[in-house]
């Protein structure tokens, strides 16, 4: 799936954040420099990195800097890098949350390990993080067909158990 041109043109014309096109990923970054915080971000399975963007601008504006991964073969689970692969886009990020899309959550969910955070984006895990003290939120929708609220609800017991659902 690309990335839709007209929201993609927004994004580079965004004058609150930077973008770079960056050897570890798609680098969305706070116009100012001034974040200490960052999110590595694995897209879903055959999804062009380049679609998260607009999603993800607003949270660069806010101060976050973001990496949108580039797997391997367009799909997480092939793409055996680790999460300072990625991070070394920002060297200056001390914080860093790890977090995908569908089958890019699964994948993010093994690289908590070097993270202070996760974030799922209509994804669950298939690690077992139920005994990690880790922060974790997972969005979801009701009407999406793949990673359906029943399988997120199945996988709940893998997370820690302060995690926002």
């Amino acid at each position: 799936m690309a990335a839709e041109p007209g929201p993609l043109a927004e994004v580079r014309a965004n004058p609150a954040i930077t973008v770079t096109d960056a050897p570890e990923g798609i680098v969305l970054a706070p116009a100012d420099g001034a974040s200490d915080v960052g999110l590595v971000f694995i897209p879903g399975a055959k999804v062009d990195p380049w679609a998260y963007a607009a999603i993800l601008q607003d949270t660069a504006a806010a101060g976050t800097t973001v990496v949108i991964t580039r797997p391997w073969l367009n799909l997480a689970f092939f793409d055996l890098r680790g999460l300072d692969s990625f991070t070394s886009a920002a060297p200056a990020v001390s914080s860093w949350a790890v977090g995908g899309h569908s089958l890019g959550g699964v994948r993010a969910c093994q690289l908590t390990a070097d993270a202070d955070a996760l974030v799922l984006f209509g994804s669950y895990c298939a690690t077992d993080l139920s005994a990690d003290d880790l922060p974790a939120l997972s969005l979801s929708g009701s009407e999406d067909g793949l990673s359906t609220p029943e399988k997120i609800a199945d996988a709940r017991h893998l997370l820690p158990e302060d995690a926002e659902l």
